[in-house]
């Protein structure tokens, strides 16, 4: 790869087998040399229970748009695919890219409950500066805001600074996932960072409940 300059290419798709080393500066630099990368502005992070996979594209691409960058790693334990997934991204996709990302989408098998321990779920979305919507299924709400939760002093913006909108699909949301919105929504709006949050699914369209959760107990 140390030989391969290509800035043309608008498609590539990687995938990493069993343990190794994510420290790749030659995948580094040849994703920054791909000048049609530098135009994506929407993510999705597609986990299953054998692999997890980062998309990226335009988000005002259509769907059979060619424009992607695909990596994923192949793996079965939950905490070690973000922790690789993470270690990854820092190694391997370019700062101008990964601070360029405006949306990104969280999406699950159906069979694969998500667990993940709340500190790697901060830890893999640092990279994202520019996201300004967040799309999560209401299984991993739980887990992922109790760990932005967690955040203190400067952390507590320096993660998703320009965050706005959280989306939860589809629209049910249990009781204690229900408590940690409101609890994020309460300290993004003491930051100076408020957050607004929808319900409901792309198909059937979005309800803003922002203001329903504040007035809950």
């Amino acid at each position: 790869m140390a030989r391969i300059n290509t800035p043309l290419v608008d498609y590539l798709n990687i995938t990493f087998s069993g343990s190794l080393n994510f420290n790749l500066p030659q995948l580094h630099r040849l994703i920054g040399h791909a000048e049609e990368f530098k135009t994506f502005d929407y993510v999705r992070l597609l986990i299953f229970d054998d692999a997890i996979q980062l998309d990226l594209h335009p988000k005002t691409g259509t769907v059979d748009d060619r424009r992607h960058l695909k990596l994923q790693i192949n793996c079965e334990e939950l905490d070690w695919q973000i922790v690789s997934l993470t270690r990854l991204c820092s190694s391997s996709l370019p700062f101008t890219l990964t601070s360029a990302l405006e949306a990104l989408q969280i999406e699950e098998d159906d069979l694969f409950f998500l667990q993940g321990k709340d500190a790697q779920w901060q830890k893999l979305l640092d990279p994202f500066t520019a996201l300004t919507n967040l799309y999560l299924p209401n299984t991993i709400a739980l887990p992922l805001l109790s760990g932005l939760l967690e955040l203190s002093g400067e952390r507590v913006t320096e993660v998703l600074p320009a965050l706005q909108n959280l989306f939860i699909y589809p629209g049910y949301l249990p009781e204690n996932s229900q408590k940690a919105i409101k609890m994020f929504v309460a300290a993004r709006r003491r930051s100076g960072h408020s957050v607004s949050v929808h319900c409901g699914s792309r198909s059937e369209g979005w309800s803003d409940i922002t203001e329903d959760l504040a007035s809950r107990d």
